[in-house]
């Protein structure tokens, strides 16, 4: 059952995935403020890279990273940890982005700088008070970078 819903979500993301808006601004942003970019994933790789590919961002990454592959999922840190390790950055000058709870935990726990953009309907939940910024869109992404690379 699993292989088949990883098979579905993989043809419909290849077939018809669209990013959210901004979301290809933010990775060219950041990339252009001089950070190096990585992806520390909950989904499958299989998955991941498929959505690399359709949205033409596979070359913006220079690590890419499923929990899938680790002994521990997220909330466990070890995800963000190697991707720190593969982009040889420290943590501690990281900025993770994230939209979920245990990913926030999960960066926390790796001593990243972060912010969180909740789905909407998760916005008000009051666990996402630990991230260090919390926006509303990933349309504020590059503006917050810029401020946090400063810092």
């Amino acid at each position: 059952m699993e292989a088949r819903w990883l098979e579905r979500v993989t043809d419909m993301v290849r077939s018809n995935g669209e990013p959210f808006p901004g979301a290809r601004d933010a990775v060219f942003a950041a990339r252009t403020l001089g950070f190096l970019c990585a992806v520390a994933s909950s989904s499958p790789r299989k998955l991941i890279n498929v959505a690399l590919a359709r949205l033409a961002l596979v070359d913006d990454f220079s690590a890419v990273l499923s929990a899938q592959d680790e002994e521990w999922g997220k909330p466990h840190p070890s995800v963000y940890l190697l991707a720190a390790k593969a982009l040889n950055v420290d943590p501690r000058r990281c900025i993770a982005v994230e939209d979920s709870i245990n990913g926030l935990v999960a960066c926390c726990a790796a001593q990243m700088r972060n912010v969180a953009i909740p789905a909407p309907e998760n916005r008000a939940d009051p666990r996402f008070s630990i991230a260090e910024v919390v926006l509303d869109s990933i349309l504020e992404l590059p503006e917050t970078m810029k401020k946090m690379r400063g810092c």
